[in-house]
């Protein structure tokens, strides 16, 4: 409040500054003698009446638009006014009036959607283009590289990408439009003060800046990278001169936080070890830093990567068992964004219990509040575009509060912000569309019930249609799918998206938080979902019994059995050739008794992450009951699931608050 005051008095205290909101509800600061005024052309297409979407094939979660007055799918902030272009806008299938997808990194809520059979052109850095090659399988030829400081034509416009401090491959765009208009599309990004050194950036003004407003909040304070690193070194050095043998581990994703490893690395000159599916993404990063330090085995290397989710002392202390003498101790390091407090580095507090110790350091890949302050007021732009966050209307009133503090000072005053567009009503009319029960598949009912549970945590009313065709009804081929007027949307990321779309989200974290969410959500949704698809499609005994004869009934002869060993032939080799390929019945079950275990561990109190339940624990539960709820010839994925009191408790928890009634029984 005390911030809001300071604003006001300020503003007052210049009788030439006005605030405006025009029909399109984009905000302007105005001295009308020092800029000219947003045209409104900009944002016709965006805001205006559109029209029908054609035909298209299927994408995974892609989203149809709606022809008029109903929900903008593909929001305005991911398309350029008055070009083709449309940047990390891969959720809604092929947008009309697109041509050119471009792809700031590799970060999964940046390439969501994004499938093999896309068929656009994707433009982005090498190293992106290879990790999109290597683990989508997108065709080289669909590909246009910018890479930094390769000024590029794109119908046009001269592109040129600019390094974005974010993670490998993550790239800025500068966009420099016929008539001279000079566009940055920031994607992801940590501003740093070499940017204001880059010939590019600083050749003219900056007109528009698509700003990543991850933090936007003067709440959000870190220190910057290096000191974090240094920091990280120091303790590193410190703890071996007591333990001299120890092992250091460091929590990754998938590609980000490698400075962490590297600088360990580097101060004791050794080398790491990293997973499989990890040494994929890096041979496309190709660092040679890195690569200099890479062994195959464990037992050369000092210093390991593991998935951040197994950053955890039982996990870590199992994990130093099998190194015997050879480690007596275990170091390992947590890379965090922004944690509540905002701790600095001479806070931080090693968690320790017995020979296992975990810092969390605060070590992010987005801008910090004063990062982002000093890139703006260095830059000076003529307008600002937030990308994130601006689906809550809080926080985008919070945001232009911000800028307008930040402008005051400035001889630019321009911040657009978009209408609350999506934020009024839920739509009346909302339909979720599910196979006829007999008709319905043990991964189908698990993603079934995990969108249900989504819908009602968020406190959504919708209706229930079952349809025997439902997956060819469906834009990607996946049930459960939500219609509404002619909006379609499938895809468990897709529904909770159109949901916060409308500010029902009961995910109230930081960005960096959620994309956390995500990354466990895609990971266990994937490995259960290949578990359940292993014992319907590959388990004799359940296909027999099971799978075929629930199959054929739905079609007639021949149509039926065309349908069904096309569909056995596909499943088959995406379960036994994919990335994490399931190749035996022994092989699924201990899939899923690891994967489980990991589970509990994550808990943190009744939920998943506390006391109330996110998008998370409605996927595990979803999961878990349809296991629960399925009978099926071969009974151990029931048994598994039983045995693991936590998770199972989890499931009761949920069933007794947003199903009334449910038993854990198998269906009859």
């Amino acid at each position: 409040m005390a911030k809001q005051l300071k604003i006001t008095a300020f503003m007052k205290a210049k009788p030439k500054l006005e605030v405006k909101t025009d029909e399109l509800g984009v905000i302007t600061i105005d001295d009308s003698s020092m800029f000219r005024k947003f045209e409104e052309d900009d944002f016709v297409e965006d805001y205006g009446n559109t029209t029908k979407r054609k035909k298209q094939g299927p994408v995974k979660s892609a989203i149809k638009e709606e022809t008029r007055n109903g929900p903008r799918l593909c929001p305005f902030y991911k398309k350029i006014p008055g070009t083709k272009f449309a940047v990390d806008a891969f959720n809604f299938g092929l947008i009309p009036g697109i041509q050119f997808y471009f792809l700031t990194h590799f970060h999964s809520d940046h390439y969501n959607g994004l499938r093999k059979s896309f068929v656009g052109t994707i433009v982005c850095s090498s190293i992106t283009a290879k990790l999109v090659m290597s683990q989508i399988g997108v065709a080289e030829n669909q590909f246009i590289i910018v890479d930094p400081h390769q000024p590029t034509m794109i119908d046009g416009s001269n592109v040129i990408a600019v390094d974005a401090f974010h993670c490998p491959g993550a790239v800025m765009f500068l966009m420099i439009m016929p008539n001279g208009k000079r566009i940055l599309h920031t994607g992801d990004f940590r501003a740093s003060p070499e940017m204001e050194k880059d010939v590019y950036l600083i050749e003219k003004p900056i007109d528009s800046i698509y700003l990543d407003t991850t933090y936007c909040d003067p709440n959000y304070k870190f220190p910057a990278q290096s000191e974090t690193l240094k920091a990280i070194q120091n303790i590193t050095l410190n703890h071996l001169k007591i333990h001299k043998k120890t092992l250091i581990v460091c929590g990754t994703y998938s590609i980000g936080k490698e400075k962490v490893f590297k600088i360990i690395c580097s101060s004791l000159k050794s080398n790491v070890w990293v997973s499989s599916a990890k040494l994929r993404l890096i041979k496309c990063i190709d660092d040679p830093e890195i690569n200099s330090y890479l062994v195959h085995e464990k037992s050369k290397a000092q210093v390991h990567v593991l998935p951040m989710r197994d950053i955890n002392h039982q996990a870590l202390r199992d994990y130093l068992k099998q190194y015997g003498e050879k480690y007596t101790s275990l170091l390992a390091f947590k890379p965090t964004g922004w944690t509540e407090g905002g701790k600095s580095l001479s806070e931080l507090k090693p968690n320790v219990k017995e020979n296992v110790t975990i810092y969390g350091v605060p070590y992010s890949e987005h801008s910090s509040y004063s990062e982002l302050e000093r890139f703006i007021k260095f830059f000076k732009p003529k307008q600002i575009i937030p990308t994130v966050n601006v689906g809550n209307p809080k926080k985008r009133e919070s945001m232009f509060k911000i800028f307008v503090f930040v402008f005051c000072s400035m001889e630019y005053h321009q911040f657009s912000a978009p209408m609350d567009e999506q934020s009024e009503n839920w739509p009346i009319d909302l339909k979720l569309f599910h196979p006829i029960p007999e008709y319905l598949f043990l991964h189908e009912k698990a993603n079934c019930i995990s969108v249900e549970a989504i819908l009602k945590m968020c406190g959504l009313s919708f209706e229930i249609e079952y349809r025997p065709n439902a997956e060819y009804m469906s834009p990607t081929g996946d049930v459960p799918f939500i219609k509404t007027g002619n909006t379609l949307i499938s895809g468990i990321e897709a529904i909770i998206d159109f949901a916060k779309s409308y500010d029902k989200s009961f995910t109230k974290r930081s960005e960096e938080i959620e994309r956390d969410t995500r990354v466990y959500m895609n990971h266990f949704h994937q490995v259960l979902t290949d578990a359940e698809l292993y014992f319907i499609w590959c388990h004799e005994k359940i296909v027999q019994e099971y799978t075929y004869p629930r199959y054929v009934s739905k079609y007639p002869w021949p149509l039926s059995s065309i349908l069904y060993y096309s569909k056995k032939r596909n499943i088959t080799k995406r379960i036994k050739s994919g990335s994490e390929p399931i190749t035996n019945y022994d092989e699924a079950i201990r899939r899923v008794e690891c994967e489980l275990e990991n589970l509990s561990k994550l808990m943190v109190g009744p939920y998943f992450f506390g006391d109330s339940p996110t998008e998370f624990d409605a996927l595990i539960f979803g999961h878990l009951t349809a296991i629960q709820t399925t009978a099926l010839p071969d009974d151990a994925l029931s048994i598994i699931t039983r045995e693991n009191e936590a998770i199972y408790n989890l499931c009761g928890l949920i069933g007794a608050r947003y199903f009334p009634g449910l038993l854990l029984t198998k269906e009859t």
